[in-house]
């Protein structure tokens, strides 16, 4: 490999076992439970950021994949890093180190989370809580794992008190930050509450204030016509389904089929033009002249038509 290493996290061993930085081959398991999680969070990242996207990017496993180059003192410190790919390679395909970064980051946050037990980060997949249930499995009582990231000051702990913890995660109705459309139905003004219906069988209850209820009695009004929004705190099951709203950060009306546009946002043809100018005319020549016919084979390595 000809590019250049980043470190992103590191996993320190905390405990006698691991005294003189020497890793007990046993604790090994924790390296490749680490690197499912990120894995599994870069794509999910990467697909809510391209929902135009069928396909993730060429190359993009070994984009988003972590690598442990060395061992460091400091009971065993594993620093684990992702290989940046050469420049020339960037203009070919897709350059992915910011899934694996943003993975890393939610992994950390969900974690302080378990060991704080506090509210689980938004958009956390309800699917990874078993495996982060995992991780740590291999200590012993009295043994930690910290988990470090650049710019933290402090690490997120990963011991037998945070793992009981995720088994209360994946067992029983925990709080999250999410966001709902539906139909608005049965509102409850005295006790400010209403149904917001997601489709035929789903039915989520909704707590509301004084000043939302303008909005909650308008979309019950034109309950055939309009649906409304719903951001806020609420209860999700442990398969993952919303049960309850139990405070609203926001509520708007929202018309079915219609496309939300922000004025605030520049144009694709201004963005575009933006990209271009940024690219001096000779870096355009490292381009293969038959790129455009060919384009699967430049970018996904396709045979050649």
């Amino acid at each position: 490999m000809s590019g250049d290493w980043k470190e992103l996290v590191s996993l320190t061993f905390q405990g006698d076992r691991f005294r003189d930085h020497a890793l007990d081959l046993s604790s090994l398991s924790e390296l490749p439970r680490f690197q499912k999680i990120v894995s599994e969070l870069a794509r999910t990242l990467w697909k809510a950021a391209h929902p135009d996207r069928e396909r993730l990017p060429a190359r993009f496993d070994e984009q988003t994949r972590l690598w442990l180059r060395r061992i460091d003192p400091g009971s065993a410190v594993a620093p684990l890093g992702t290989y940046v790919v050469p420049e020339e390679q960037q203009r070919i395909w897709d350059h992915e180190i910011s899934a694996v970064e943003g993975a890393v980051d939610l992994t950390y946050e969900a974690l302080l989370a378990a060991e704080n037990d506090g509210l689980l980060p938004e958009g956390l997949p309800q699917a990874l809580l078993p495996d982060l249930a995992l991780l740590g499995s291999s200590l012993a009582d009295g043994e930690e794992l910290h988990v470090r990231v650049p710019n933290r000051r402090s690490p997120a702990r990963v011991n037998s008190t945070t793992r009981q913890n995720w088994a209360k995660f994946a067992a029983a109705p925990h709080p999250s930050t999410i966001e709902l459309v539906g139909e608005c139905l049965e509102v409850d003004v005295k006790h400010g509450r209403f149904q917001l219906w997601t489709d035929a069988k789903a039915c989520v209850q909704v707590a509301f204030d004084a000043s939302q209820e303008e909005t909650v009695t308008s979309a019950l009004k034109d309950h055939h016509s309009i649906r409304i929004g719903v951001r806020g705190l609420a209860e999700v099951s442990p398969e993952g389904k919303p049960l309850r709203f139990t405070a609203v950060d926001s509520l708007k009306l929202v018309v079915p089929g219609a496309t939300l546009f922000d004025e605030a946002v520049p144009s694709i043809e201004t963005q575009l033009a933006a990209i271009w100018s940024d690219v001096g005319a000779s870096e355009w020549d490292h381009l293969p002249k038959n790129f455009t016919d060919n384009l699967d084979q430049h970018i996904y390595g396709s045979p050649a038509e």
